[in-house]
């Protein structure tokens, strides 16, 4: 099972360092509610080996959430450091295909895509390559594969 972005709808709710507005509503309510059915049908007999959680901040699965306290947060595990992005090297060999021999197009682009989709760090424990964003790499890249690759855009 894949959750992508679990906490959005929650933080909408919570403020920081407070909970006060969340307890009690039907939201929060909800939310327990459907991690403790995930919970429960966690095993490999059960339906759902395992589960893979996305967001912003382990925020919703804490406390707010106790009735599914059987997650580990693996967000800054040195070996999977890599697994959320691209590399440069992902983002420069798409670029080469997308810009041919036209370098003055490619050194352009990947200015604007190291300044702006690059830096994301997964790992507290070493130094690891930053990430490129994908999502927004991606976007950026359709659009050039679908509009001239004029420097001046």
């Amino acid at each position: 099972m894949l959750v992508d972005e679990y906490d959005s709808f929650s933080n909408e709710y919570l403020e920081p360092y407070s909970i006060a507005l969340w307890d009690g509503t039907i939201v929060e309510m909800t939310f327990k509610s459907f991690w403790a059915t995930v919970k429960s049908l966690l095993g490999p007999t059960k339906g759902i080996q395992k589960v893979f959680i996305t967001g912003i901040s382990p925020l919703s699965l804490n406390d707010v959430a106790s009735g599914f306290n059987v997650a580990t947060n693996l967000s800054f595990n040195e070996v999977l450091s890599g697994l959320c992005g691209l590399t440069r090297a992902d983002v420069e060999a798409s670029l080469k295909e997308i810009c041919g021999s036209d370098l003055g197009a490619y050194e352009h682009h990947i200015s604007i895509m190291a300044k702006f989709f690059n830096g994301y760090h997964f790992c507290k424990n070493k130094p690891v390559e930053p990430l490129y964003n994908t999502e927004t790499c991606l976007r950026y890249l359709q659009v050039r594969t679908h509009i001239s690759l004029d420097v001046n855009i």
